[in-house]
């Protein structure tokens, strides 16, 4: 058939207004970090609110392993999307290793290589 992937969404994608979005995301979620969350919009678009799920404070994320990434994320990543490594997180699905310091992404991978459920 005709080639039709050029033109369609990626998963999380259908979005028409990203200001408008990412606003009610930020009113949803009023004690998350508003620049925090408009990262985790542009990473995962509409199923920012599948990652989130009942989150409602910083520390219903998880640990947070610096440059922005959460355990509730690397979590998603894990179940959802079968990233298994620290480096597919950290450089191809979020670049968030270009936040963290060096010791934190050698502690996030310590982390991953020891704890294969998040």
């Amino acid at each position: 058939g005709p080639v039709w992937t050029g033109t369609a969404p990626l998963p999380g994608g259908e979005i028409e207004s990203f200001a408008a979005f990412l606003a009610g995301l930020q009113r949803d979620f009023p004690a998350l970090d508003p620049a925090w969350l408009e990262g985790l919009a542009r990473r995962h678009g509409t199923r920012a609110r599948a990652v989130l799920g009942g989150a409602r404070t910083t520390a219903d994320l998880g640990p947070s392993f610096g440059g922005g990434l959460y355990g509730r994320e690397v979590a998603w990543f894990r179940h959802k999307e079968w990233a298994v490594s620290a480096e597919d997180i950290l450089w191809r699905r979020t670049k968030c290793g270009l936040h963290m310091t060096a010791a934190e992404r050698a502690a996030f991978a310590a982390y991953k290589a020891s704890s294969r459920s998040g």
